[in-house]
């Protein structure tokens, strides 16, 4: 007499599905909700926000520095491809901001390099400077 051995459903890749599926719902719900408790969307927007505000001056100096470097046309030209991307549309309106930024180029740079360092990061840093 054989031994009886019983058989068992074949582990397919379905099978496996049905049985992890349940424990993914589990754990998306638990983040949905700990996102939804901790006001996620309101801390993302907030990130965001701050990026913008430091992202736009700081392109503002990187361009007037850039124009020390490489040849105004060219720079244009550079940025006129890069805006396609950023504002599809708008070309027209951002370049025309680029140019009388760039302009205004000696003025922004005192103004943009005075802000960089009147920043209160800044001036703590300088005034906890060990003396000599």
């Amino acid at each position: 007499m054989k031994d009886a051995v019983p058989e068992t459903a074949p582990d397919t890749l379905g099978a496996r599905l049905l049985r992890f599926l349940p424990r993914l719902i589990a754990f998306a719900w638990r983040i949905l909700g700990q996102f939804i408790a901790n006001r996620g969307v309101l801390l993302a927007g907030g990130v965001g926000y701050n990026i913008l505000l430091s992202s736009v001056p700081l392109f503002a100096v990187i361009c007037v520095l850039l124009t020390h470097l490489v040849d105004e046309s060219r720079l244009m030209s550079i940025i006129a491809i890069q805006v396609q991307h950023l504002g599809p549309g708008q070309e027209d309106t951002l370049l025309d901001a680029v140019r009388k930024l760039l302009d205004n180029r000696e003025v922004i740079g005192w103004v943009g390099m005075g802000g960089c360092y009147s920043s209160p990061d800044w001036l703590s840093a300088c005034w906890k400077m060990p003396s000599h």
